[in-house]
Formats: structure tokens, C-alpha cells, sequence
């Protein structure tokens, strides 16, 4: 603004000049004494001067906003480019590690359902194996039940009718679940049908290896029960210990892909706000250049008005002073 000022000042001034070189053509100072005019010529050259010398200050100063300015906007521009690619490639390799996360997330989440089914497909099948189990384990000590007190009916003595059917009863149900040879089930079946003495050693022989055949393979049953809860147990134990392992990795990686997509969105944030601020400064970069171009043509014409105005100065101080000269002469 004090550009402009100054230059209205030299326009001004380039008025008064004009009037002043006309009054001195026509002869509208004859009356004062040249050297009077010559001071005043010289009054006005300096006036000129000073006043060149306080614009060429202030332009000075323009310039160098204008040289720092567009310097410190050019580098701002730079760093927010180089800053840019940064956050740019930032935001794949984020990208990439969520879509990674994610995917891991949900291969856990399948494996860790395929574990819980298994684990009660198991359970099913070992609480069913154990139900068969005591069901058969029931009807074996029912059997053997039977058998011993068969046992002591035929050896106990007494031939009441009474006794005799309730053995006949009992060896019959023994029968029906042993596996005994066909020799030894013809002589069992004679004596359901015939009726044999109760006294009878072989009978009680045969009722006696049955009792035996229950008892281990009751004792046998028994084992492979136990052998089955103890592998069940150990495979259930391992099944729950990888099902605590993927529950505890899948929670560590879901905190880190929420880590990361907060991180994400936050430096997606940071690339609009830096690619937009790198906009604005490089507007504004191009409008300070152009507006400073422009004060540089103002100030070179300005320049040359001023030089032309002292120059027309000079030449009417030399005028004046060969006035004066032909004056002393006379």
C-alpha cells in the first residue's frame, strides 16, 4: 500500500514538475534571483531522491517477505509431499495387516467352532458309551445275581417244587445271556426240561463257570470303561486346552486389528489434512508469486519514472546554472 502511495506521490509530483519547467520556460519566475531557483531545482532533486531512497526501502522490504514467504511455502510444499508418500504407504501396509487380521480372525473363529463341535460330539459319544455301560453292567450283576443264589438253591439240598421252579426260573435268564458251548447248553436245557436232582455236580459246575464268565467279563467291561473315561478325559483336556489357545489368540488379535484400524483412520485423517493443507499453500504459493511478479513490473516502472524525473531535474539545473553564468557575465 505505501507502494501505491508513493507512487501517486510521483505522479503527483511529475504534475508540479511539469507546472514548475513551464513557469520557468515562460519566464513566471524572472523576478526572483537565480540563485533562488537553483535552490529550489535542488530542494526538489533531493526531495526526489530521499523520497527514492525511502520507497527502495520499503520495495526492499516487500521483496523480502516475498523472497522468504514463497521460500518457506515451497519448502512446506516439499515436506508435505515427501510427508504424503509416507502416510500414503502407511495407510496400504495398515490395510494390509487389517485384512491379514481379519482373515486370521475369522480362520480361528471356524476352528475354534470345529473344536466346540467335536468336543460334543465326544462328550455325546462317551456319555452314551458309559450309559451302555451300566446298562449292560446292570443286567451282568442281575445275571449273576441269579446264578448265585441258583447255586445255593442246588446246593443247599431241598426238593420242594417251589425251589425247583424259582432255580429253573433263574438258570433259564443266566442262560439266555451266556455264551456257553453246545455241549454245555444241551445238559442245562436237559435239566430245565427233565428236571434233574438239584444235588446234581454237574449242573452246579456249569452255573458255576457262568458266574466265572460274568464275573470277568464284567471285570473285563469294567476295565475298558475305566481305559475309555481316562482316554475321553485326556482328548477332552486337549481339545480345551487348544480351544483356550485359540480363544486367547483370536482376543489378542482382535485388539490389534482394532489397534491398527483406529491407527488406520487416523493416519487416512492425517493424509486428508496434509494433502489439503499442501493445496492451500501451493494457491497460496502461486498468488504470492503472480502478486509479487506484479509489484516488481509496478516497482521497475516506477524506478523508471523517478529516474527520468531526476534527469529532467539535472538537465534544468544545468540550464539555470548557464543562465546564471550569462548573467555574471553581463
Amino acid at each position: 500500500r505505501s507502494l501505491d502511495l508513493e507512487k501517486e506521490r510521483l505522479d503527483g509530483s511529475g504534475e508540479k514538475m511539469k507546472r514548475f519547467f513551464a513557469l520557468l520556460a515562460l519566464g513566471g519566475v524572472a523576478a526572483n534571483p537565480v540563485t533562488k531557483v537553483l535552490e529550489l531545482i535542488k530542494e526538489l532533486q533531493a526531495k526526489i531522491e530521499a523520497d527514492g531512497v525511502a520507497e527502495q526501502k520499503t520495495y526492499d522490504k516487500f521483496a523480502c517477505w516475498c523472497e522468504n514467504t514463497t521460500e518457506r511455502k515451497a519448502k512446506a510444499i516439499h515436506d508435505a509431499k515427501k510427508k504424503i508418500s509416507q502416510l500414503g504407504n502407511a495407510v496400504l501396509t495398515l490395510k494390509g495387516e487389517v485384512a491379514t487380521l481379519g482373515a486370521e480372525i475369522a480362520d480361528l473363529t471356524k476352528r475354534l467352532a470345529k473344536n466346540e463341535e467335536s468336543q460334543a460330539q465326544r462328550t455325546a459319544a462317551r456319555e452314551k458309551q458309559a450309559a451302555d455301560f451300566q446298562q449292560e453292567k446292570a443286567e451282568i450283576e442281575q445275571t449273576m445275581n441269579a446264578l448265585e443264589r441258583a447255586i445255593k438253591v442246588l446246593s443247599g439240598a431241598g426238593t420242594g417244587n417251589k425251589s425247583l421252579l424259582s432255580v429253573k426260573s433263574t438258570i433259564s435268564q443266566a442262560l439266555a445271556s451266556s455264551a456257553l458251548d453246545a455241549s454245555k447248553q444241551d445238559i442245562v436245557s436237559a435239566f430245565l426240561e427233565s428236571g434233574y436232582s438239584p444235588q446234581s455236580e454237574t449242573i452246579q459246575g456249569i452255573l458255576k463257570d457262568m458266574y466265572a464268565t460274568f464275573a470277568t467279563t464284567l471285570e473285563a467291561n469294567t476295565k475298558d470303561e475305566m481305559q475309555s473315561t481316562a482316554h475321553f478325559e485326556e482328548l477332552m483336556a486337549a481339545l480345551q486346552e487348544e480351544h483356550a489357545t485359540m480363544t486367547a489368540s483370536k482376543t489378542k488379535k482382535e485388539v490389534q486389528k482394532a489397534d491398527k484400524e483406529q491407527t488406520l483412520a487416523d493416519t487416512s485423517q492425517e493424509l486428508e489434512d496434509t494433502t489439503n493443507q499442501m493445496n492451500d499453500d501451493a494457491e497460496f504459493f502461486d498468488q504470492t508469486k503472480k502478486n509479487c511478479k506484479n509489484k516488481s513490473d509496478d516497482w521497475d516502472e516506477r524506478h523508471r519514472l523517478r529516474a527520468e524525473e531526476l534527469s529532467g531535474i539535472s538537465e534544468a539545473l544545468k540550464i539555470q546554472i548557464g543562465r546564471a553564468s550569462c548573467r555574471e557575465r553581463v
